[in-house]
């Protein structure tokens, strides 16, 4: 049986090792660490520039959408515009177009009395 010296040392000895494993598992966890907050800072820096690209990205397209918007607007406008002055100038042929229909049929009128009034051609 191993004397008490002994076993104090195999103690020392056993608890050395695991002071040596333990600091080991120690530095393994803190380069670990370090490098997982180096992830992270890259990823939150990855991830600002992003936002910022996106915030351009959505100004830049607002922008582009208003630009085309107002141009569509004014081109609709433009577009009324002309439907208006259409419909004025159809309005004014068609009221002509009236006015010379009842012209005709006035005349068709005096013609239709007219030859009632002339004496038929003698027949050959």
């Amino acid at each position: 049986m191993p004397t008490q010296e002994e076993r104090l040392a195999a103690l020392e000895q056993t608890t050395a090792e695991h002071i040596k494993e333990t600091a080991k598992h120690i530095r393994q966890t803190n380069e670990h660490l370090t490098m997982t907050l180096g992830l992270i800072q890259r990823q939150s820096f990855d991830i600002s520039a992003m936002n910022h690209n996106l915030e351009d990205m959505q100004e830049s397209i607002q922008n582009t959408l208003s630009v085309h918007f107002e141009g569509a607007n004014a081109h609709l406008e433009l577009l009324q515009r002309n439907d208006d002055k259409t419909d004025k100038h159809l309005n004014a042929i068609e009221t002509q177009l009236t006015q010379h229909t009842i012209l005709l049929n006035e005349h068709k009128t005096l013609l239709t009395q007219i030859l009632a009034r002339l004496p038929e051609a003698p027949h050959s």
